[in-house]
């Protein structure tokens, strides 16, 4: 068997990068030529070998035992040619791809996690390197963090070294396009497995990819520094340390890496997909599937529209001790706790019941043993429900998706109902969850049984106490769903779906947005909250207007593939493409860029300071500080008398929809 932590395709070869960093080399009769299944009969130059066997075969509805021929053929790319020339033939995992998914699958290869990996960060202007922040994971001990002013240096050092894989936080986009323009020549450069830290983090913890600094304040690692006041080595040293620590505390790396163990699909996020996880399972454990092999689909259908999950929000405003009630892995319970009843899919139905209650099984197994594995089968089970709303599934079937939401939907909502009739106040509900005011954490607990007694045989558990929590409303007065801000018992600070959390604004927005939301969760009351973000804000203006702002805080990054047609030319992509013109061998995926005087787009092609002097930073006010900071500040500047804040409830925040005190 070869061990490997990254492989890819050389003419006629195949390569590989081991776990110390050696790359070695294989043709595919060294391996396992490509094969597939067929029932007919195929000539075609390119085959190698044919051999007649007989297997069962997994349809919609039912398992077909039947005499196939075994075609082994001299590269994975005969294979497609093969399947385009004959396209009225029935195939059987013809569409395995070879490296990515076929050789870990039989067991040939196994993918390792790396001895030696690194953490980077690059500093650049214009995609001019200025500094690349590094620090190595040695057999799990993390070296002090080391810097290069060059390309060519680093990657001397990456290949003296053997470093096999680098991570860096939103590094697909930004880190790795800069350095392939300068190392794409380098044989090494090209075998390192690179991965993008921050999709990383998002995979495993199921949420929308963020900006670095949210991320660290969120996991209670605090945020980045100011680059005028900690100069650029530490800024980027803490951004480094800050990224390691995210992953490392998380265990991430291990989890990425077992799931190629477990699945046999070699380590790239591109390809953990649900669909693939689930038939690479089945292909690498056939004995616990009754020794199934998987029809390919003649064709693919396009997705039929079906009603999704169901989403209630009651009214925006503060709230006070909030239990968020998740019903445990709902989607997936469905297919354990329900009965489809329809013929031409129930087969496909109860297969994947089967296949679900063994990804829970072990993740029950592991729950209190092994916290990776546990992780790891939790993903399994919450992700292996969708497959069927996917019309690139071999099995898609919108009866399916539609009867898994419509349960959902209809448990959810009898959790609601039943929170209502107990005289509690449900202010949210999303896709699996309800967010009810309880009145204190003993309370929540005591409902928890009445809840599961209601639903069962679904179970819910308590997700989240907040001690307090905000929602806010659009132009209208509307409640927005899918946004909003609490701190909860630990004491840690969530926010979804603000600016705060997305990458698309200039940082001084972000980090003035998520401050206002501190202070709005820490303050006493509404009148204390709005003072301080008043003063607050007031500072910033300031730090806007008299030019104390840095460049990076002021910087937007979009990223764009230059290679598609864009229906609509924006200013940005029109920046991006002007700087091409100038630079004909510089293809920019990505563009910092600035708001400009005359509505005009400033990238960083310039002297700093004449930069800084071409800058309008009243539109940074009224297009980005401004209305992120309105967004939080609306919510606690509603109008109020002196009774809002009597002595009778010592300043803390009142609603009039509060939860009674117990059950």
């Amino acid at each position: 068997m070869i061990t490997a932590v990254n492989g890819g395709y050389k003419q006629n070869n195949v390569w590989f990068i081991d776990g110390n960093g050696n790359i070695s080399e294989y043709d595919f009769g060294d391996l396992e030529f490509p094969y597939f299944y067929s029932p007919n009969k195929i000539e075609y130059s390119g085959i190698v070998n044919v051999l007649k066997e007989k297997i069962k075969v997994l349809y919609k509805n039912g398992v077909k035992e039947m005499e196939v021929y075994k075609y082994a053929v001299a590269s994975p790319y005969i294979v497609k040619a093969i399947k385009e020339a004959n396209l009225e033939n029935t195939y059987i995992e013809a569409n395995i791809v070879y490296l990515e998914r076929r050789l870990g699958a039989d067991g040939i290869v196994e993918w390792v996690k790396p001895r030696r990996y690194a953490y980077l960060d690059i500093e650049a202007d214009k995609e001019k390197i200025t500094l690349i922040g590094l620090i190595v994971m040695n057999d799990g001990k993390a070296e002090d963090y080391i810097y290069f002013n060059t390309a060519d240096e680093f990657i001397d050092y990456i290949e003296e070294r053997k470093i096999a894989m680098l991570l860096a936080w939103n590094g697909k986009t930004y880190d790795f396009a800069v350095l392939d323009k300068y190392l794409d020549k380098y044989e090494y450069w090209k075998r390192i497995l690179k991965v993008d830290a921050m999709d990383l983090y998002s995979y495993f913890t199921r949420s929308i990819s963020r900006a670095l600094d949210f991320v660290g304040r969120e996991e209670g690692l605090g945020g980045k520094l100011d680059i005028k006041t900690a100069g650029l080595i530490e800024y980027n040293k803490r951004d480094v340390e800050l990224m390691r620590d995210i992953i490392e505390n998380n265990n991430l790396v291990e989890s990425f890496f077992e799931i190629a163990n477990i699945t046999g699909i070699k380590p790239d996020l591109n390809n953990y997909r649900e669909t693939w996880i689930v038939e690479n399972y089945i292909m690498k454990n056939r004995k616990l599937f009754n020794n199934l092999y998987l029809l390919d689909k003649a064709g693919y259908e396009s997705a039929e529209e079906y009603e999704g999950a169901y989403i209630f929000i009651k009214e925006a405003g503060i709230f006070e001790n909030v239990a968020v009630y998740d019903i445990n892995s709902l989607y997936p319970s469905v297919f354990l706790y329900e009965d489809l009843n329809n013929e031409c899919c129930d087969y496909i139905y109860k297969f994947w019941r089967k296949l679900i209650r063994v990804f829970w099984e072990y993740k029950e197994r592991y729950r209190n043993v092994d916290k990776i594995k546990y992780n790891i089968y939790k993903v399994f089970v919450n992700g292996s429900y969708g497959v069927f709303g996917t019309p690139f599934f071999r099995y898609y079937d919108k009866t399916i998706a539609e009867f898994i939401t419509a349960k959902g939907r209809e448990t959810l909502m009898k959790m609601r109902e039943t929170l209502e009739k107990m005289g509690f106040n449900v202010i949210y509900s999303d896709t699996d969850s309800a967010f009810a005011v309880v009145g204190n954490i003993e309370n929540a607990e005591r409902i928890l049984k009445y809840l599961n007694k209601s639903i069962f045989p679904y179970e819910a558990k308590i997700d989240k106490y907040f001690v307090r929590v905000f929602f806010t409303e659009d132009e209208s007065g509307k409640a927005i769903k899918k946004r909003y801000a609490g701190l909860t018992d630990d004491g840690k600070i969530v926010v979804v779906g603000f600016e705060a959390v997305r990458k698309d604004w200039c940082f001084l927005a972000r980090d003035t947005q998520y401050k206002l939301i501190e202070i709005g969760l820490m303050s006493e009351n509404k009148r204390e909250a709005y003072v301080k973000m008043k003063e607050y804000v007031r500072a910033v203006k300031t730090k806007l207007f008299t030019g104390q702002a840095s460049l990076d805080d002021l910087a937007i990054v979009k990223s764009f593939d230059m290679e598609k047609q864009y229906k609509v030319k924006t200013q940005t992509l029109k920046a991006i493409e002007q700087m091409n013109l100038k630079d004909s061998e510089l293809r920019i995926q990505f563009v910092e860029y600035f708001f400009g005087r005359g509505n005009k787009i400033l990238v960083r092609n310039t002297d700093e300071n004449k930069l800084r002097g071409m800058i309008d930073y009243n539109m940074y006010w009224e297009k980005q500080i401004k209305p992120s900071a309105e967004r939080i500040m609306a919510t606690f500047e509603e109008k109020m008398t002196l009774d809002d804040f009597s002595s009778a409830n010592n300043g803390v925040y009142l609603h009039v929809n509060g939860g009674k005190s117990d059950v």
